[in-house]
Parts: C-alpha cells; sequence; structure tokens
C-alpha cells in the first residue's frame, strides 16, 4: 500500500483520492478517448471532485492498468499484472464469445456478487459490428449474462451466423424493435412475436467498457 499523500497530495485511503491518482496516471484526455466518459466528469475527478459509479470506476481501471480492487476499496495490489492475476484467486477470469480476439478480462468476485451473476454464466465480447448506442460502440468490450434472454434491453445475438447487438424494446402483443443505431431510425428493425422468438439470443449486456 502506498504511502497516505504522495508527492501530487492525493488521499488514497480514499476512494476519490484514488480514482484521482488514476485519472492523473493517463491524463483526463487520454481517457475521454479510451472510456465513456466526458472530459469534463474526468476532469473533476482527477481533482478528486464528485462521485461516480463502479461502472465507470471499472472503466478507468481498465483503461489505466489500475486493480479495480485497489481504487474501490484500497486493497491488494495497485496495479494489474497478469502473472498475479493467472496465479492468484482475486480475480475470476471471463470465457470470450469470440476466442479469435485474443482477450483476456477478469472480474472480482464481489463485482460479479454485486451483478448477481457467476462468471461460468458469463462471457466476454469486443464488438466487432456496427453500433451507435449510448455509451456503447464497436470496439467496446461488454460483459454478457447467457442467462437473462428475455425482455427489453441490450442484447447480444446471432444471425445468419453473424453476431450483433443492439437494444431490444419489447411492445405488449409480444413484438419487439430491435435498435443499434439511436441516430439513424431507419436502421430499426421491427421484429413480431414469430421473429423475435426465433432468434439465437446470447444474453443482456449488464456491464460495458470503452476501448482501451
Amino acid at each position: 500500500m502506498p504511502d497516505k499523500k504522495n508527492t501530487d497530495d492525493f488521499d488514497l485511503e480514499t476512494i476519490a483520492g484514488r480514482l484521482a491518482y488514476a485519472v492523473k496516471s493517463k491524463g483526463p484526455s487520454y481517457l475521454e478517448k479510451h472510456t465513456a466518459l466526458g472530459l469534463a466528469q474526468l476532469s473533476r475527478l482527477g481533482r478528486q471532485l464528485g462521485k461516480t459509479t463502479l461502472e465507470n470506476a471499472a472503466e478507468i481501471a481498465i483503461a489505466t492498468g489500475f486493480e479495480l480492487k485497489w481504487i474501490a476499496l484500497g486493497e491488494g495490489p495497485m496495479m494489474v499484472n497478469d502473472e498475479l492475476w493467472e496465479h492468484t484467486n482475486t480475480f475470476t477470469k471471463i470465457p470470450q464469445l469470440d476466442e479469435s480476439q485474443n482477450a483476456d478480462f477478469s472480474f472480482d468476485p464481489e463485482f460479479l456478487e454485486q451483478k448477481k451473476v457467476t462468471a461460468d454464466q458469463c462471457l466476454v465480447w469486443e464488438v466487432d459490428c456496427h453500433v451507435e448506442l449510448a455509451n456503447l460502440k464497436r470496439g467496446h468490450t461488454v460483459l454478457i449474462d447467457t442467462q437473462q434472454t428475455k425482455g427489453s434491453g441490450t442484447f447480444v445475438l446471432k444471425s445468419s451466423d453473424q453476431t450483433l447487438i443492439g437494444d431490444i424494446h419489447m411492445n405488449l402483443d409480444g413484438s419487439a424493435k430491435f435498435k443499434t443505431d439511436m441516430n439513424n431510425a431507419d436502421t430499426d428493425q421491427q421484429l413480431t412475436k414469430e421473429q423475435l422468438e426465433g432468434l439465437t439470443i446470447i444474453g443482456r449486456v449488464i456491464w460495458q467498457a470503452g476501448q482501451s
């Protein structure tokens, strides 16, 4: 554990101080490009001002190489170390949806517990199809709960051997709208109840992070 006060006067015994320290390591401008957070919010966090969500803290951790557990709790190693992840039980590695991507994502068991999922029911995927939704674009990484395949939300699905991602908005009659681009309504797809039931839905997106 580093000293309570580092040379930049961050209070590393508080979440605000640890987040600010992580933001300072790369700078707000870098993190604006590699996370879904805005520059103004990142600048405030870098000055130990304001609060943020666990999801945003996770994005900052991934983009900067800091351990999420250290940022959230001040415990364990400060920085990500692949060898440490491989040989300890601190984090749980999540299988990939597309093994050709060679991604390596591990999550704190407490984070998974908060999401009410287990590691073996989840998959990770770096989005490699066109999508323009709130805080979600091609190149972002998503955590998928494969046990959630019904209702409205953001889902990953298979169609004609292609992996797609988008928002499903359910109607009362069982039909739905599938949206992949919030800026272009012409790309919305209207699905009948029968068409929706015929889709191969992999699971619901329960966490997402900007491109790292």
